[in-house]
């Protein structure tokens, strides 16, 4: 599909924002337009090579167990690229991706990257400059996933989800109780309680619509281990 306008203003939000007008032009070229609803999927895990820039709305990317329980390996909002890594490695995808709101995702041709990676420096970079992100991003949630207590975990991803609550100033993450606990890998009844502990601490409040950040700077300090650095204070 010829990029659009829109699609070209996401994309300047992504790594490949950096190519020149006639390079993006030609990452996006047969490009199509996914369109998912809860609780639609993306991708299936062990699925081909796929490569796609999200303009809209937010997908978790997850992990699945024999058993059906399910770890969250990344949130990505409007202008996240998904799948960079399959382009570049013969093992099948291990993850799959789930919207949890209305999403909108570009599916990119990946044969087309791939070739243009080869002959086009620039392109490369961009690649290259994303899989680096994406190995920094897991190398700093192993050191989450490893040392965080559980309520550590739980305040993490309810930040890492949180959206304008309407015209307030606020924040919301639109998040059941049981995503959560899928999310960190644990039972809604320990979800629950820490979400009391949460808003006893006058740190977040509870309703249908998701959790509320009361206070998201001190929820931050909850959010990692001790010593470790939070995304927001990283350089």
């Amino acid at each position: 599909m010829p990029t659009s306008e829109s699609t070209s203003l996401v994309a300047r939000q992504s790594r490949l924002g950096t190519l020149p007008d006639d390079l993006l032009e030609e990452v996006f070229s047969d490009a199509t337009e996914v369109h998912l609803t809860p609780p639609g999927i993306l991708h299936a895990e062990g699925g081909p090579p796929f490569t796609g820039l999200v303009t809209e709305g937010l997908v978790r990317v997850v992990v699945s167990s024999p058993d059906g329980r399910q770890a969250t390996i990344r949130y990505a909002g409007s202008g996240a690229l998904l799948g960079v890594s399959s382009l570049f490695s013969d093992q099948h995808i291990p993850v799959s991706g789930v919207p949890l709101r209305v999403s909108t995702v570009v599916m990119l041709r990946p044969n087309l990257l791939r070739d243009l990676a080869k002959r086009e420096p620039l392109v490369a970079a961009s690649l290259m400059g994303e899989l680096a992100d994406r190995v920094m991003e897991y190398q700093s949630e192993l050191l989450g996933s490893a040392f965080s207590s559980l309520r550590q975990k739980v305040a993490r991803h309810v930040l890492e989800m949180a959206v304008p609550l309407g015209d307030t100033g606020g924040l919301i993450a639109p998040v059941t109780q049981v995503e959560l606990a899928d999310a960190v890998g644990t039972s809604r009844e320990v979800v629950v309680r820490i979400l009391r502990d949460l808003r006893e601490a006058g740190l977040v409040e509870t309703g249908r619509d998701g959790v509320v950040l009361v206070a998201p700077e001190r929820l931050v300090g909850e959010s990692w281990p001790r010593g470790a650095i939070a995304p927001a204070a990283r350089d």
